[in-house]
């Protein structure tokens, strides 16, 4: 027999001697359900008439999380260009003898700086953008 506890947000089975005051009892195929849904894009966020209820997983964005995010779309640009990532990119701009990789570098380090002016305007708004809409607002690429 398996078990869902809402106030740890766990699953129990009867090898566990102490559960939670809140544990609901579920049936294998409730219990395999909820396994298989959770471990996509699903989340279990309480209990109705007994009864765990799944949800699509809230996702909370946040600046420090934009930022990481923002990183690596930069590093991922860098790297359509022949760079393993953008601080190698910008390593080029000062050398004067690269024709290839200079110029490059330079547009990249450009662009790199024009992303982050458009991120710190998006992290003063309210609610912060989605992942997808900073990508969208994110300038282009001039080579």
């Amino acid at each position: 027999m398996k078990y869902w506890s809402d106030s740890t947000k766990g699953f129990y089975d009867q090898f566990h001697k102490e559960k939670p005051v809140d544990c609901v009892e579920l049936t294998e195929v409730e219990y395999q359900t909820l396994i298989t849904e959770t471990a996509g894009d699903k989340e279990i966020y309480g209990v109705e008439n007994g009864k765990p209820v799944i949800r699509d997983r809230v996702i909370t964005v946040t600046a420090t999380g934009l930022a990481s995010f923002l990183k690596y779309q930069v590093d991922l640009k860098a790297q359509e260009h022949g760079f393993d990532n953008i601080l190698e990119a910008v390593s080029y701009c000062e050398e004067s003898t690269d024709n290839v990789r200079r110029p490059k570098g330079l547009a990249l380090r450009a662009w790199r700086s024009a992303c982050w002016a458009v991120y710190d305007l998006k992290i003063v708004e309210s609610p912060l953008p989605s992942e997808d809409q900073l990508l969208r607002d994110l300038p282009v690429l001039v080579l």
